[in-house]
């Protein structure tokens, strides 16, 4: 169950990764994806500032694939 929505969420964010320049409402779509899939607030915050969203996304793609082994 945790393990499929992981990779729902996981899909979704490879998506709004791709247009990340573009999105300026993307932090409070995270929030919401967050609040709907319990994802960690963490993540909120990395993506909160432009200079270091690419850093968060790739730092998430790291902790998504370590929790999927995991599982």
């Amino acid at each position: 169950m945790v393990g499929k929505r992981v990779r729902r969420f996981w899909v979704v964010l490879k998506i709004l990764g791709a247009r990340l320049p573009t999105l300026r409402i993307f932090p409070i779509m995270i929030l919401k994806l967050d609040v709907i899939l319990g994802a960690g607030i963490n993540l909120t915050f990395i993506f909160w500032q432009p200079q270091v969203a690419t850093w968060g996304y790739s730092h998430f793609q790291a902790k998504i694939s370590l929790r999927e082994i995991l599982a």
